[in-house]
């Protein structure tokens, strides 16, 4: 009975470590995927198309910084802000961007058309961020969307824009609004 009790012990013994080193490999594999994952999530860009244009008229309203930086440039392009080889502030040229705008705020948006502008398209924003700013992006998806918002002034007035047409681009999954006036030049966007 007691060499039974000693073996039966050993097993559970062997069956505990078994589960011990098992959990420890999931906490080793999982955690640092799901903070990864957390981290894709939080960082700059936005799910959807429609996040990306509401988040970059609600930066232009509050006249946000961060938050225009992170719905317009990848992390990698906001690092790396140097058009044509020159060194300058992001912040700044946002900050000063900002001077030309009404102090509106928008809500109501309705996405008219989303037309997919990928391939060729997709390249030709690659080789302009190349070109400009000297920064490689997979850049894996354009749309040019057509949409309308509610635009209410700081004077109370309020009023329907009327159709809007921007360019978002995908790099890394995520959706970005193209914000930057040297790009759209450079690729004669209209």
């Amino acid at each position: 009975m007691a060499k039974e009790k000693k073996s039966s012990e050993k097993e559970e013994g062997k069956k505990n470590k078994k589960k011990l080193i098992v959990t420890i490999v999931l906490l080793v594999v999982f955690i640092p995927a799901l903070v990864t994952q957390v981290l894709w999530f939080l960082g700059p860009g936005r799910i959807t198309q429609k996040n990306a244009i509401k988040d970059y008229f609600k930066a232009v309203g509050k006249e946000d910084v961060e938050l225009l930086k992170d719905v317009s440039y990848p992390k990698k392009w906001q690092k790396h802000y140097k058009p044509n080889g020159q060194e300058m502030d992001l912040d700044s040229v946002i900050e000063s961007s900002f001077m030309y705008q009404s102090g509106a705020s928008f809500s109501k948006l309705k996405i008219v058309s989303d037309e997919d502008l990928s391939g060729e398209t997709a390249k030709a924003f690659q080789r302009g961020i190349e070109d400009i700013y000297g920064v490689e992006l997979d850049v894996s998806a354009v749309s040019r969307v057509t949409f309308r918002m509610h635009m209410e002034l700081p004077s109370g007035e309020s009023q329907d824009t009327g159709d809007m047409v921007r360019y978002l681009y995908k790099v890394s999954g995520k959706w970005y609004f193209l914000s930057d006036t040297l790009l759209q030049v450079h690729l004669d966007l209209d």
